[in-house]
């Protein structure tokens, strides 16, 4: 547990930081448009 605790963070923070970035995208495309 303890090697893939780390990974598991690892993983959902990278997730987090795509939805949080094509959310972004879609916004800025929105104004844009």
């Amino acid at each position: 547990m303890s090697v893939s605790s780390p990974f598991t963070i690892h993983y959902f923070t990278a997730l987090f930081h795509i939805r949080f970035a094509i959310r972004a995208k879609m916004q800025t495309t929105i104004s844009t448009a």
